[in-house]
């Protein structure tokens, strides 16, 4: 017995000693072999991307009609890869037109540029209306697949499915007591032949994916499926395929269209990690080819000006950033420029008589906060504003949401109205109007008395009017005149182009 109780003993301990080995040896190991980490699948939401610097050039098809464009793109350092990029865009218009027995016009749209891929819309009519698209890889010239924007496991059934679901759905709503329910059956029928298609038809933005189908577009947001979408780095290469890199717009949000060719500035980003500034101007747009060369040169000193001080607002809250660790800081700056102008309609059209003078101004919001209040709400704020698909028309970005008790926010309306001929600055009444005070004053009672009479909120009679429009004080602000009447909220604005041109001395007189 003792024999077998011995053998069974060091049975028992050389097993012992042979899984502490085991043990040790996998540990030694794991800490020497090199760590693989995985990189993230996806969009990354908090990250950012740039556009294309591809230079994109609009040219016309004489032998089709001036009416025609399409376009054609440059900047590229393959020209072997380009010329392929633009025969395809050629070859694809002209396949549309002569389609038609007769043509009106032809035109395109970029839906996006960015990770060295294209997305191109078209459209031409005439006798009838035809669109299409393209989408290409920057990289070989060659066209995507829809199968191409994901990752392989995606399933594009699915997906496809869903966007034409919810497309008929809101189709159907209209007209049904809002009963958002598709025609089973039709979606069905849209859903099997837009696969089987031999080219289905879709495009992309940076924001989202839209499959077309005849009359029909269905839309997915990238947001949605974030971890789906392979498109942001699947064809990004190590050295630029361009040969500039200042052509399309740096660090934008992922998931926001970045349509910004209508700003005539646009910088934004992080100068400090506790300072978000925005600087947006609006291009001031020109109609008239005869407006004199020094009014042209005014509007351009006056905008270099004005960008200048938008720019020292941003360096003084720098040093408050520095000097504030633990508070936070946002500027939504809109600074622009304003040549003064009244049109006049005679016989033969429409006349517009220029002013003298420049009303420069800076608006817009300076947040101010701990920077935990900022890290927990006005972070994830500032990226969805840059995703808002209505940026343009909202004239920038704009913070939405109620805003933080602890938040202090300073709106700016500063105003300068400058004379470009002399440098002169208007700062009271009397130097931008060309009559007496006592004519003026009551050109301005007259307009508010009309104002508070035809007040909605408010319904005063005449003679009340009149006894308030009495007391009220005025005060120029650029090319504005605020009115203040003690004792109410009534706080009217009038522009200065609201009166007759003959009244104002920043408007030039006609010789006798």
């Amino acid at each position: 017995m003792k024999k077998h109780w011995f053998i069974a003993m060091g049975a028992l301990l050389l097993f012992s000693i042979l899984c502490v080995a085991g043990t040790a040896l996998l540990i030694s190991q794991k800490q020497t072999d090199p760590v693989t980490e995985i990189a993230p699948r996806g969009i990354d939401l908090y990250g950012t991307y740039d556009q294309n610097d591809l230079i994109l050039n609009q040219i016309t098809l004489p032998e089709y009609g001036k009416d025609v464009a399409i376009l054609q793109v440059a900047g590229m350092k393959d020209e072997a890869v380009q010329q392929k990029v633009n025969d395809t865009i050629l070859q694809k218009t002209k396949s549309l037109l002569d389609d038609l027995e007769k043509v009106d016009f032809a035109d395109y749209y970029v839906a996006s540029s960015f990770a060295n891929v294209l997305s191109i819309g078209f459209y031409v009519g005439g006798d009838q209306y035809r669109s299409d698209c393209i989408n290409l890889d920057l990289t070989t010239g060659n066209p995507l697949n829809l199968s191409d924007l994901f990752y392989e496991d995606v399933d594009l059934l699915s997906l496809v499915r869903h966007a034409f679901y919810k497309t008929l759905a809101q189709q159907n709503a209209w007209g049904h007591e809002g009963i958002a329910s598709p025609d089973e059956n039709k979606l069905y029928e849209v859903v099997t032949a837009y696969f089987a298609s031999s080219d289905p038809q879709f495009y992309f933005t940076p924001a989202q994916v839209n499959f077309c189908y005849g009359d029909l577009t269905a839309s997915v947001d990238f947001i949605d499926i974030a971890e789906d979408v392979a498109i942001y780095e699947k064809y990004l290469t190590e050295e630029s395929l361009f040969n500039r890199n200042d052509v399309g717009f740096k660090n934008l949000f992922t998931c926001a269209v970045g349509n910004y060719d209508m700003f005539d500035e646009l910088e934004y980003g992080y100068a400090m990690e506790n300072l978000w500034y925005d600087i947006t101007m609006w291009k001031y747009p020109v109609y008239d080819e005869t407006l004199e060369d020094d009014a042209l040169r005014a509007m351009e000193e006056t905008k270099k000006s004005r960008l200048e001080q938008s720019r020292a607002i941003v360096e003084e809250y720098r040093q408050k950033a520095i000097e504030n660790p633990d508070m936070a800081y946002i500027l939504l700056l809109r600074p622009g420029y304003d040549l003064l102008s009244i049109q006049h309609y005679h016989a033969e059209g429409w006349h517009t008589q220029y002013a003298h003078a420049v009303d420069s101004f800076e608006q817009g919001m300076i947040y101010e906060m701990p920077k935990s209040v900022f890290e927990d709400i006005y972070k994830d704020r500032i990226i969805k504003a840059y995703r808002n698909k209505y940026f343009a028309l909202a004239g920038g970005a704009y913070l939405s949401g109620e805003d933080h008790e602890d938040t202090t926010i300073t709106q700016l309306e500063i105003h300068e109205l400058i004379n470009y001929k002399t440098g002169h600055v208007y700062t009271t009444l009397d130097e931008v109007f060309a009559v007496e005070e006592d004519y003026y004053m009551t050109l301005l009672q007259a307009r508010v008395v009309e104002h508070l009479t035809n007040w909605h909120s408010q319904h005063y009679t005449r003679s009340q009017a009149e006894a308030m429009a009495e007391k009220m004080t005025c005060q120029l602000n650029g090319a504005y005149i605020h009115i203040t009447i003690p004792e109410t909220d009534f706080s009217p604005i009038y522009r200065l182009t609201e009166f007759d041109s003959a009244y104002l001395t920043i408007f030039p007189k006609e010789e006798a």
